[in-house]
């Protein structure tokens, strides 16, 4: 904080340690530049046509200008959204097959590894049934029991459990 003060000062042309009464420091804004993160860059790669906004389409041009592999790793990643999105399992093969032929190592060796599960994720891509309202109370009580971790028995354990729902 003193750090950022004192190149405040030195930006006023004050010296560091003259104090005027009355004179308040100059606002400092910054532009609206958001850093290109890899969760950011993630976020805009996977989302919809229709939820893009002005700012992302020439994010993604920029982001495919960069290198080959990047524009061939963009264009698989769309590509398995859609397919997950929309459930379309006899697409799976095709954009395996076109991961595996890919330059990029890490996107071959996602590939590869969905290859050796392809019955499940197969099964996944075509069946309706999911595990997440089981994944979500077993979320839930993880949570009540670290909370109460050290401060009750099981019995008063249960017994919030059965109120949280």
């Amino acid at each position: 904080m003193a750090r950022s003060v004192r190149r405040l000062r030195q930006a006023q042309g004050v010296r560091p340690h003259e104090r005027h009464p009355g004179h308040g420091l100059p606002l400092v804004t910054e532009g609206r530049y958001q850093p290109l993160t890899t969760r950011r860059a993630t976020r805009v790669v996977r989302k919809r046509s229709a939820h893009r906004t002005d700012a992302d389409a020439p994010l993604i041009t920029q982001l495919q200008a960069q290198h080959p592999d990047v524009a061939v790793a963009i264009d698989l990643a769309r590509d398995f959204c859609t397919i997950v999105r929309e459930r379309q399992v006899e697409r799976f093969d095709t954009w395996l097959a076109r991961a595996v032929a890919g330059g990029v190592a890490p996107r071959r060796r996602c590939a590869i590894g969905r290859r050796a599960d392809d019955e499940a994720v197969q099964a996944g891509l075509g069946l309706p049934w999911s595990n997440g309202p089981v994944e979500g109370h077993i979320h839930r009580l993880t949570m009540l029991t670290r909370q109460m971790f050290g401060r009750a028995t099981l019995a008063l354990l249960s017994r919030r459990f059965l109120r949280a729902a």
